[in-house]
């Protein structure tokens, strides 16, 4: 069968995919995105039978839109998934709602991804007719970019911006929110609506958190994410910087797990403040039993982001569900989320909150507990299930309540 260009030999469309992440081209002709989509995409066909991925391409291999060179990508199995490039231009989107349409006659499930499946939105309320049953995942706080955003990009932007999101929510069977705060704005649009699993395998299994270090041996803090100074990386330093002078009998090491256009400037920082050999640029870590070694043995894990708007970085429920200790700022939808006691959370920005927040977890045996507890809760929270595409194939079959 050919359509719109592409071939599938063989195989009848079980689910249909849109957005969730951005496709790239690997050295040797394949085709990859970042680890985490790859292993949802691959699981949903597992479960569900042979997939079509619509995705963003990107282009080149290894340079992400933010300009960064990254290695943490996954290898899509053709015998899987067919992926299929789209682009943002005006034939790439008509190309995209034809094949839309056109792999919808064939009554698969449907996982739409907003805000990339906005422009799906003309062909929709007829598409959906021929799905067997579809959800529309929001993890964009829509609202929270709008009120962020510039405001003279083209008259009517914002309108329509909004229109789309709230359209594609009205329309689903089923909306899949990545947090309380997206839920909660999500049933004003439609009233079954589930919040979901992180789009990854957490870690149940790991064995513990690291006890506390014993005579010389060192803290370990943990930053997982972006080298941006946006995302609060120098008043995690600053905030090192104070611990030390503060305790100095108290040796603290930072280890700082992934990449981007500020690592050098914040090594340059580091080494200013007279902090450099107590932080370790790890860079991207390709291998997830290397990344969980990071984890096991950190004492607690920083989210320090300043201004960046983040959603709900993945990097905190990977923390909690391995029973360690977070500090993190309370900043877009991370108070919202974790407004249980679950994470010790201080106002941006925040040198010195960071500073007695990260003390608070290492050095007081009471709230260190109070956090633990914490933690363990939403492991539990999240335990129902191994992943999100087991949750997301069952509440598509009708096999997992939506409460």
């Amino acid at each position: 069968m050919i359509v719109g260009g592409y071939t599938i030999v063989g195989k009848r469309v079980a689910v249909l995919v849109v957005g969730g992440g951005n496709l790239e081209w690997a050295p040797d002709g394949s085709r990859v995105a970042k680890v985490p989509i790859v292993d949802y995409i691959h699981e949903l066909s597992d479960r569900l039978g042979h997939c079509v991925w619509l995705a963003q391409d990107s282009g080149t291999w290894g340079v992400s839109l933010t300009g960064t060179t990254t290695q943490i990508k996954g290898r899509l199995d053709p015998e899987k998934v067919t992926v299929i490039g789209i682009d943002a231009t005006v034939r790439g989107a008509l190309n995209s709602m034809w094949l839309f349409f056109r792999y919808a006659l064939e009554r698969p499930y449907g996982v739409f991804f907003l805000p990339a499946f906005m422009t799906m939105l003309p062909i929709y309320p007829l598409a959906r007719l021929f799905l067997k049953k579809n959800a529309v995942y929001v993890g964009t706080d829509w609202e929270m970019y709008l009120a962020e955003s510039p405001k003279g990009k083209w008259l009517g932007w914002q309108t329509l911006y909004r229109a789309s999101f709230q359209g594609s929510m009205r329309l689903a069977d089923i909306v899949i929110a990545r947090g309380r705060r997206l839920a909660d704005l999500s049933r004003r649009h439609n009233a079954n609506v589930v919040e979901t699993v992180p789009l990854a395998h957490m870690d149940f299994s790991s064995p513990g958190i690291a006890p506390l270090p014993r005579g010389e041996e060192p803290y370990k803090i943990l930053y997982v994410g972006l080298i941006r100074f946006d995302k609060g990386l120098g008043d995690l330093l600053e905030a090192l910087a104070l611990i030390r002078e503060r305790r100095p009998n108290s040796a603290v090491v930072l280890d700082v797990l992934g990449e981007g256009p500020d690592r050098a400037s914040l090594e340059a920082v580091a080494l200013d403040i007279g902090i450099a050999d107590s932080v370790n640029f790890r860079g991207w870590i390709e291998s997830p039993d290397e990344v969980g070694h990071y984890y096991s043995d950190a004492h607690a894990l920083v989210m320090p982001t300043s201004t960046h708007p983040e959603g709900v970085p993945r990097c905190i429920d990977e923390a909690l569900v391995r029973g360690i200790p977070v500090v993190a700022t309370r900043i877009a939808g991370v108070p919202a989320e974790f407004s249980d006691g679950e994470v010790l959370l201080v106002d941006p920005p925040a040198p010195a909150r960071l500073a007695y927040g990260v003390e608070h977890i290492l050095f007081e045996p009471e709230v260190r507990r109070q956090y633990i507890e914490g933690a363990e809760r939403r492991r539990l929270h999240w335990s129902r299930f191994r992943s999100a595409g087991e949750q997301h194939a069952m509440l598509l079959k009708g096999e997992s309540s939506t409460d």
